[in-house]
């Protein structure tokens, strides 16, 4: 009964089945993101901090409120993950030299260390992954997910323009 209750779960029509296979989907992403990242003590929300960081430039630090946008992160969920980071000697806070009032966050030598052997790992497991999947396909998949992203980016930016018409 489950398999059969799974797979008519999973195929329900229009929004609802789309929504019913996008959150699987995001369950299924994240079991994956951890299992690349086992063994490094680091859950996927600090392994992006760094990785951001990283791509930031080398040497280039970024305000807290850039990295909670970028991450999708409250002001005080950023204050945690850093906190969290910089406790572990992964991260640096310090003052901002075009504006000694901001403070920006940087990455420690062994921050970019850890961060360049996560994104090695995960990177790995993605290679993995999608070599199971026709690189026309894999196109299509991420100009698809592009899109919905777009569209959840405008909800999310409305919603928090006019929080009572949220649905």
């Amino acid at each position: 009964m489950t398999e059969e209750l799974l797979a008519r779960y999973l195929s329900e029509p229009d929004a609802a089945g789309l929504f019913t296979r996008l959150a699987r989907v995001t369950l299924r992403v994240e079991a994956f993101q951890r299992r690349c990242l086992e063994g490094l003590d680091l859950n996927f929300g600090d392994f992006a901090l760094l990785r951001v960081l990283i791509l930031a430039e080398p040497d280039h630090q970024l305000l807290p409120s850039e990295l909670g946008e970028l991450l999708l992160r409250s002001s005080g969920g950023i204050t945690q993950m850093v906190d969290r980071l910089e406790a572990r000697g992964l991260l640096r806070r310090s003052r901002d030299p075009s504006d000694g009032r901001r403070v920006v966050v940087g990455l420690t030598p062994e921050g970019r260390r850890l961060g360049e052997l996560a994104s090695d790992r995960y990177r790995e497991g993605r290679a993995a992954l999608l070599e199971q999947v026709d690189p026309d396909e894999a196109e299509v998949l991420d100009r698809s997910i592009t899109r919905l992203l777009a569209l959840l980016d405008t909800d999310a930016a409305r919603a928090v323009a006019s929080p009572g018409n949220a649905t």
